[in-house]
């Protein structure tokens, strides 16, 4: 038998945090230190997601101040942006297939990156689920996941993208005006 250094020492080495909490306080203290919604290592091209974010910028389309839209695809495993549409107007099927051709073609302006996906998670959206966008990905012989409503946690990437981009890259932009703006109009 070791001594009971040793094994507390071995726990120590062995156990992850959340374990050692959940062995000393139950299941609802090793839940604080484990990541939500952990998902298997991946490989390139094996799961994207797609999303549309309105940006916080203001900017001048045909005389008129919009904020535009950016439709985005994200490659899960690499964390790559493989194709991006933005749009002065609500997004629509035909800024889906515009991303998603940047994001399947790999040769000219648009590669290195992308290729074929084997599926693609989105949440809910009208334009996401329509037949010529629902057409498109089974003629590419890609699974599409239809998320449940209100549940971003389950396409994470493009969300964490979506947050990223917005603290980031548009907030050094010009004509960044910050959305959460009350009463700030455009």
């Amino acid at each position: 038998m070791p001594s009971l250094s040793t094994f507390l020492r071995a726990v120590r080495r062995d156990l992850t945090a959340g374990e050692r909490a959940g062995l000393a306080r139950g299941p609802e203290a090793a839940r604080a230190h484990d990541v939500f919604g952990r998902r298997p290592t991946e490989w390139r091209n094996r799961n994207w997601e797609a999303d549309h974010v309105q940006t916080p910028l203001v900017v001048d389309a045909d005389g008129e101040l919009v904020r535009p839209w950016v439709t985005w695809f994200i490659d899960v495993a690499t964390k790559t942006i493989t194709g991006t549409e933005v749009t002065p107007g609500h997004p629509s099927r035909a800024s889906i297939l515009a991303a998603l051709r940047a994001a399947v073609l790999r040769a000219g302006p648009y590669g290195p990156a992308g290729g074929i996906p084997e599926r693609v998670r989105v949440v809910r959206g009208r334009d996401f689920l329509s037949k010529t966008v629902l057409a498109a990905f089974t003629d590419l012989d890609t699974k599409f996941e239809d998320l449940p409503a209100y549940s971003p946690h389950l396409k994470g990437k493009v969300e964490n993208l979506n947050r990223c981009a917005d603290r980031m890259l548009f907030a050094v932009l010009p004509g960044y005006r910050p959305c959460h703006v009350v009463g700030g109009g455009l």
